[in-house]
């Protein structure tokens, strides 16, 4: 009777034992298996901008008002020496593409101190106040970054820039740095320290029959990397002139 007794209770902790020590490899596997997988090489933001000061070759002649979505990919992991201080000890390239769709509404001499009420391009003196419609962006943007993780949620909802020239981050060029979390590297071979645009482009419209001065006048701007940033004649000018001056 010992003798069976005891070998039951000896087969029992023969058979337990290899069985803790199959769960115990499990988890850990499990575990590296999570560890590997790449957090979304995609993310997505859409803000709404309000009262956000435009510049042209004269200084800031109208007031934006505009939807921006922001997208970005992570395309890989690139060389350390692509992003000069990098704290993780990694490097990785992202490309974005940034859409603006919206309004804007040219600011007359008079108006709020950010404006001086001249015309984009020419210079010419804003005598009316109209609004047109605004488009462009870019699709060619990149960047490096020591992050391999985005999150759209950082970027706002919403923003108001008040007549005032953004800064930093809600700049347009650094837009999409609000992905990531603060003490993020960034760098771009065209922009040392921050992210490259690429090509952009935006294009500006009043619409005949907008400006009630000037009812058969219409007029279009467009500013963009190609065109030196809208100042040679043939990228147009946008105009609000008093009845003596419509064409």
């Amino acid at each position: 009777m010992l003798t069976s007794g005891g070998n039951y209770h000896m087969n029992k902790l023969l058979i337990g034992v290899p069985a803790a020590l199959a769960l115990a490899l499990v988890v850990p596997l499990a575990a590296s298996a999570a560890q590997a997988t790449p957090p979304p090489a995609n993310a997505t933001a859409t803000t709404a901008i309000q009262h956000r000061p435009d510049g042209g070759d004269n200084g800031n002649w109208a007031q934006d008002n505009f939807t921006r979505v922001a997208t970005i990919h992570r395309t890989g992991a690139v060389g350390l020496s692509n992003c000069p201080g990098s704290t993780t000890g990694k490097c990785y390239a992202w490309t974005f593409k940034i859409a603006d769709t919206g309004h804007f509404t040219t600011e007359p001499a008079g108006g709020p101190a950010a404006y001086n009420g001249l015309s984009p391009r020419t210079g010419a003196t804003l005598d009316e106040q109209v609004t047109g419609t605004m488009k462009g962006g870019t699709v060619t943007g990149t960047f490096f970054t020591d992050q391999i993780a985005a999150d759209g949620t950082q970027v706002p909802l919403t923003e108001d820039d008040k007549d005032v020239l953004p800064s930093g981050e809600q700049t347009t060029t650094d837009w999409v740095e609000q992905f990531f979390p603060a003490g993020a590297v960034f760098n771009s071979a065209a922009n040392p320290g921050g992210p490259d645009l690429g090509n952009w482009s935006w294009t500006y419209t009043v619409a005949f029959g907008v400006d009630k001065q000037c009812v058969n006048d219409a007029y279009r701007w467009v500013d963009s990397s190609a065109n030196n940033g809208g100042s040679l004649n043939t990228d147009g000018d946008i105009l609000a002139p008093n009845s003596a001056d419509c064409t």
